[in-house]
């Protein structure tokens, strides 16, 4: 039944190519004859061909009649078929949605994770495509095609997924390497001016992603905010390299975030060490402890030029008349 359903299918999709390929024969052999070359051979063979085609066409809508009994049956079982797999791949869609790629908590091992379930789904995708394939022909055959439309717009947008998934994830793994680049990079290197034009760059790239993904991907919003955050952190980091800080304004830096450092050894400090803070949470008050910081060294750097003129200061004094009180001379 499969063999009579598609060769009836290729006579009807095929019938006007064909016409259209017999009437062109007919013209370049008329037109060969019209300058006396001998096609008889050629138009004999021309006039079974067409014969035989009409023929076949002729006979198609009998035997599409005799089968049509067979063809409603098996035509019901594919539709069956097609309205379970239609449900699998609800499921299917689902369970996609949920896969892990789609969420970002900006841990390192989470990209090889992610990586390795693009890599499984891509192979499962193949596999729903490969039945959809064969439950698209049987549609075809079997005039159901309708049926089969939602399942195929279901697995292309899995499919469509899965490369803007890839997309993400090749962004963030770029931005994440950066970041435990920098992670090491010891006090007297940090580079805040460097590290604030690369992270501009990264928001950039994030926004002139496909609208998809910066739409639906809850992922997205993930790495956003923590390119967000390193980017409101930098300029802090700059701050606090002042020279104008003291022990005791870091003292004030690690009350305020709670977080534990080594505020005695600052030049032992990593850039990790810095981040760690969560300095994009108290922008102004770290703002205002530096401010504070550089007031201070102004009033020390004063008070030590006073010392300094004061100490080559000499008075000479000299004794008023005939009293006990003396005089600056």
């Amino acid at each position: 039944l499969l063999k009579v359903m598609g060769a009836l299918h290729d006579i009807l999709s095929q019938q006007d190519d064909m016409d259209l390929s017999m009437d062109s024969l007919t013209e370049s052999l008329v037109f060969l004859q019209e300058q006396e070359i001998d096609v008889k051979e050629q138009s004999s063979r021309l006039v079974k061909m067409k014969s035989d085609w009409q023929g076949i066409k002729k006979r198609a809508p009998k035997i599409k009649a005799g089968v049509r009994t067979f063809q409603e049956r098996e035509g019901r079982k594919i539709k069956h078929e097609i309205t379970k797999f239609g449900e699998k791949i609800d499921l299917f869609r689902d369970t996609f949605k949920k896969m892990c790629f789609f969420q970002f908590s900006g841990e390192v091992d989470e990209i090889d994770m992610a990586y390795s379930t693009m890599r499984e789904q891509d192979v499962a995708i193949q596999e729903v495509e490969a039945k959809l394939d064969d439950l698209a022909h049987l549609a075809t055959l079997f005039e159901c095609s309708e049926q089969i439309e939602k399942p195929t717009e279901v697995i292309a947008e899995c499919r469509l997924d899965l490369g803007l998934v890839k997309q993400f994830w090749d962004c963030a793994a770029m931005v994440q390497s950066y970041f435990q680049e920098w992670s090491e990079v010891i006090w007297d290197d940090i580079d805040t001016e460097n590290m604030e034009d690369e992270t501009k760059k990264f928001k950039q790239e994030l926004r002139i992603m496909n609208k998809r993904i910066r739409q639906e991907f809850p992922a997205y919003h993930g790495l956003l905010q923590l390119v967000n955050d390193q980017l409101a952190c930098i300029p802090v980091v700059g701050e606090l390299r002042q020279p104008c800080m003291r022990p005791r304004h870091w003292e004030a830096i690690v009350e305020m975030t709670g977080v534990q450092i080594d505020n005695a050894n600052i030049p032992s400090l990593r850039f990790k060490d810095l981040v760690k803070l969560e300095l994009h949470k108290y922008v102004d008050d770290v703002g205002d402890i530096v401010d504070r910081a550089t007031k201070e060294e102004k009033i020390e750097n004063n008070l030590e030029m006073l010392e300094e003129t004061w100490a080559a200061l000499e008075f000479e004094f000299t004794q008023y008349n005939d009293t006990n009180v003396q005089l600056i001379k």
